[in-house]
């Protein structure tokens, strides 16, 4: 707190941090930023490296490990839910038969109750039979009725004690995800890069130009599986739907745009420059 009746800038973002309320950003320095040519999923520089639709690289066996043991963590999921389908099924029609069974029980409890009465006024005059027909209790409950009346007078009974529900599961989707966008992958779908290193081996370069690669923005050609700068693709390749390096045809879905490393700066890419922690706020 100052001595003015106003607060600056620095002064108001520490005591909103202080005070637990309001949502924080921080500025994410280079050393967080992910550079070109390292593997999404590992983090470190790609080996034998591959492309997905979305444009993410990933060394060849960390992404292979990682779909195949998602495949067979699906299988298992699969195997879970369809024994789970089968057993709902057969509670379902064992259900059913039993709602069958109790109906023509309560049916023939019925006739049979009808019957005793019939032949309990079988020696008496036609009047006292009428009437001792009308007077006599039929019970027409079932077994289930008559547990579920015994239930609420009695809760405390062992038979009627609370059960936990059976927790269902949810159909599993059909293939593994991304580890990046959650979007369906599989195998067919990532593509070989060629990307060519420095001589210090540490960097990438554009195969056009053959300047280091840092944070431009770089496109493949899926068919030549060349990499170069997307300003060298519109002036080179765009037009005639031919790759500058290989002179190999190729169609507009053949080509994807990869993502690009990032600085700290905020026209870099401002989404990933700056790390947000969400808290409750004053309304």
């Amino acid at each position: 707190m100052n001595e003015h009746a106003f607060h600056s800038r620095s002064e108001f973002k520490e005591s909103r941090a202080k005070s637990g309320y309001g949502t924080l950003r921080q500025r994410l320095g280079e050393d967080s930023q992910l550079s070109f040519g390292h593997c999404s999923l590992s983090l470190k520089p790609v080996e034998d490296p591959v492309c997905s639709p979305s444009g993410h690289l990933y060394s060849k066996e960390v992404i292979y490990e990682y779909l195949l043991s998602k495949i067979a963590s699906l299988d298992k999921e699969n195997k879970a839910y369809e024994e789970q389908q089968a057993n709902l099924n057969s509670q379902r029609s064992a259900q059913s038969q039993k709602r069958k069974h109790e109906e023509i029980e309560k049916f023939i409890h019925t006739q049979e109750s009808v019957s005793d009465a019939n032949t309990e006024t079988g020696g008496k005059n036609s009047s006292n039979s009428v009437l001792d027909r009308l007077s006599k209790k039929i019970d027409t409950r079932t077994r289930k009725e008559k547990e579920l009346e015994l239930k609420g007078s009695s809760p405390w009974l062992p038979q009627f004690a609370p059960e936990a529900d059976e927790k269902l599961l949810k159909q599993p989707r059909r293939r593994p995800p991304s580890p990046i966008t959650g979007a369906d992958l599989r195998l067919k779908d990532l593509y070989p890069v060629d990307l060519e290193r420095s001589e210090d081996g540490k960097s990438f370069l554009c195969a056009v130009t053959k300047k280091e690669i840092k944070y431009q923005t770089m496109v493949l050609i899926r068919k030549s599986k060349k990499v170069m700068t997307k300003e060298s693709f519109d002036r080179l390749a765009k037009m005639s739907k031919r790759c500058p390096i290989t002179n190999i045809k190729f169609k507009d879905k053949d080509v994807i745009n990869l993502q690009s490393g990032s600085s700290s700066f905020a026209a870099s890419a401002k989404e990933k420059a700056q790390a947000k922690k969400h808290r409750p706020n004053f309304q």
